[in-house]
This record gives structure tokens, sequence and C-alpha cells, in this order.
């Protein structure tokens, strides 16, 4: 197996070169070398010694200057962010004075939150005396809990007692659940009957999407 006669790597050649060059200058014949290749030796050893001693100051200086920039930045950062929200929030700043600083414009259009377009996914679980757990997900990312982009929650309607209602109007809201699951606690007059429930998400401007499938299940005794 071959290896390099010299390391690439600055350190390592530093140490070699100190250990050949000081090796071979008590007996150079030793080592089939001439006074003067030790004399070539040792001049060339001067030379690269004040080379490599200013590489290396320069870049503990440059380590220490950037840490310093860096620092520097930081403070004048905060200072200037500072500055910025004063600025925005004076009376009569436009985009064309934010400009002259050198701020970004801000856009005034607010884009629109439309209705929820999906529908949620669901399922009930028995927990104990008169409470089922109602969970629920999107129907794009059943794998996800995450609600869809700009809903705020879920809107849970139910209806106590057979039979199964035919229409959404015989539903009755029972709350607007953000995260799932939500935990519905019946009363004790309605243990053994059947609960039924639909689910829609609704925005945060209160505007709703379209019913999921409808669920249901017997209250717990």
């Amino acid at each position: 197996m071959s290896t390099k006669l010299i390391s690439r790597n600055d350190s390592q050649f530093d140490q070699m070169q100190k250990q050949y060059i000081t090796t071979v200058s008590g007996t150079p014949d030793k080592f089939g070398l001439l006074a003067g290749d030790v004399t070539g030796l040792k001049t060339a050893q001067t030379t690269w010694g004040t080379a490599y001693s200013t590489h290396i100051k320069a870049q503990q200086d440059a380590q220490a200057a950037t840490q310093a920039k860096e620092v520097a930045r930081g403070s004048l950062e905060e200072l200037v962010r500072l500055a910025a929200r004063k600025l925005n929030g004076h009376p009569g700043v436009d985009n064309g004075i934010r400009s002259l600083v050198g701020l970004p414009p801000r856009d005034h259009v607010r884009t629109a939150i439309g209705s929820p377009s999906t529908r949620p996914l669901w399922r009930l679980e028995s927990t104990g005396p008169l409470t089922l757990l109602v969970h629920f997900r999107d129907e794009l990312t059943p794998s996800r809990t995450a609600k869809p982009k700009g809903v705020r929650g879920c809107e849970i309607w139910v209806h106590i007692g057979d039979p199964a209602p035919q229409s959404p109007a015989e539903y009755r809201f029972l709350a607007l659940a953000t995260r799932t699951p939500y935990t519905s606690k019946h009363e004790a007059a309605d243990a053994g009957k059947t609960a039924y429930y639909l689910l829609r998400w609704q925005n945060p401007r209160g505007e709703s999407g379209p019913f999921g499938v409808m669920v249901a299940a017997k209250i717990p005794l």
C-alpha cells in the first residue's frame, strides 16, 4: 500500500520537516546528504517558519475579527429593528418614505381566507360513563392531526336519540373544538341512547365548510 511522502496538512508537515532536518543535520553523510544540502534545508526552513507563523496569526486575527463583527452587527441590528418599528408606527409614513431609508414596502392587501372546502374525518371513542371522545382529522391529510390551513376549529353538532336525523337542521351545535380529540360528556338521562354527530371546519371569519359523514355511538352507561 502506497502512502504520500509528505502530508498536505500544514501542521503535520511542520512537525515532519522539523524532525527530518534536526535528524539529518548532525551527520548528513549518514543519510546520503552533503553539508550544502543541510544548509539549503535550513534556509528554506527559516523562510517556511516565518510564513507559517504569519499564516497562523492571520487565521487567529480573522477569527477574532469575525467574532467582533458578529457582536457589533447584533447590537446595531437590534437598534435598527427598533428604529424601523418606530418609523412604521409614525403617522404619515408610507412606502415612499420606507424606500428612502431602505426598508421594504408594506403590502396593504390582505389575502382573503376562503371558506373551508374539505371535510373532517373522524371517529368516536368511549372512555367512561357518559363520555365519548371525538377524534377528527382532515380528509386530505388523514395521517396528521393538524387542522387545514386557514381553519380556526372544528364545529361539532350532535343529536341525541333515535331515529337518526335526516337533516343537519335536526342537530344542535355542541362546540367549536380547536384541537383533537374533543371530550363530549352527556347527561345521565341520555345514558344508553344513541348520539349522532356531524362535523365541519370553520375559518377565523366564522365561515363553515361542508359537513362530513355522520357517525353515531351509544352513550356509555
